[in-house]
């Protein structure tokens, strides 16, 4: 919020000192992480917007960006997939697969602002290489006869996705998703999500449980833009949410404030996501858990294992838990849950 004091934040951040080199005072420091890594980050996103076509006419097109479109909202929007060779492309994320009339609204485009926009064109980092062509049309994208296919009962919710089967890159997704949702202003799970993907590859997806956290139609996942080859599709209302390997962004790229801890923005997704899959947590209970995770791969494995677990249960003050986290035999929905409700959680670093 605009007017919000910082006393009556959600969270309060902590930065231990030395101040330098990221600011000159502690409190400079603070500020300096909730900007890059708190809600400061969804205030400045929201700063930057900018209205790149205005509607010719009430219920017409729009489009709306942030700085090199790395999140923009669309009103109306058309897309001719036609031209797109979903079956022999082995690329995810190709560049330049529209021409001029392909994209576009019924509505006035300052081609001047949009042209400047491309200093972040990447498959990852913005939404320019889907939307530098997007041209003024001459009709309205509303009706079967420049469309064959209308999304209109519900927003739908584009997504270029990192890697599926990597905890640490798939979360970057769901985090700029959740961030997009407070730009955006809206947590309605009545959406549509379509994955972006200029293919017809397979998307291993080891998380997919967490996309009910952010709708309530992608069972058990999203729909792939392959779905609507050779298609001219037309869609009401269009979110391009943040993406996962942003320059500076959140948070495979983040510039990490180092000795600075607490983001009330991180805890709230936490929360949020815990809250929409139903994990509830708990206890207190009389012993303290202990949850020691084991990998049952080749890196990353705790050598002195069985000794650690041994000292351990020899306190008597710990009710020790040893878990691989298998996606084979341990769900990730339950994987949260015993997570959720252990009280000291021991593991080594690393997604692989």
């Amino acid at each position: 919020e605009k007017n919000c004091r910082k006393a009556k934040r959600f969270s309060q951040p902590r930065c231990e000192p030395p101040a330098q080199p990221w600011a000159s005072t502690i409190d400079e420091k603070v500020e300096v992480f909730f900007d890059s890594a708190d809600f400061g980050w969804v205030k400045t996103i929201r700063s930057e917007l900018k209205s790149y076509c205005k509607s010719k006419e009430v219920g017409g097109s729009s489009l709306k960006c942030s700085t090199n479109l790395r999140y923009c909202r669309a009103q109306n929007i058309y897309f001719d997939l036609r031209a797109i060779d979903f079956e022999n492309s082995r690329q995810r994320f190709c560049e330049n697969v529209f021409e001029d009339g392909h994209v576009g609204g019924y509505c006035e485009v300052d081609r001047e602002a949009l042209s400047k926009q491309g200093a972040h064109k990447s498959a990852l980092q913005s939404w320019y290489a889907e939307l530098e062509r997007y041209t003024s049309l001459s009709f309205r994208p509303d009706s079967l006869e420049h469309c064959d296919v209308i999304l209109d009962e519900r927003p739908v919710i584009f997504m270029k996705l990192d890697a599926g089967i990597n905890m640490f890159h798939h979360f970057c997704d769901f985090v700029n998703l959740y961030v997009s949702q407070h730009v955006n202003g809206s947590f309605s799970i009545d959406v549509d999500v379509v994955v972006w993907d200029t293919s017809s590859m397979g998307y291993g997806d080891f998380f997919e449980i967490t996309w009910q956290a952010f709708t309530r139609t992608a069972r058990p996942r999203p729909l792939p833009l392959a779905h609507y080859k050779n298609k001219r599709l037309c869609v009401r209302d269009a979110l391009f949410p943040l993406l996962p390997r942003m320059r500076l962004g959140l948070y495979y790229n983040m510039p990490v404030v180092r000795g600075c801890s607490r983001s009330g923005l991180f805890k709230a997704f936490c929360d949020h996501v815990l809250r929409r899959l139903g994990v509830k947590q708990e206890g207190p209970t009389a012993l303290t858990r202990v949850t020691l995770l084991s990998r049952g791969t080749k890196f990353r494995r705790i050598l002195n294992q069985n000794e650690l677990v041994g000292a351990l249960k020899m306190v008597g003050e710990y009710n020790v838990t040893v878990i691989d986290y298998d996606w084979r035999t341990v769900p990730f929905l339950r994987q949260l849950e015993i997570t959720h409700n252990s009280d000291v959680f021991i593991g080594m670093h690393g997604a692989g």
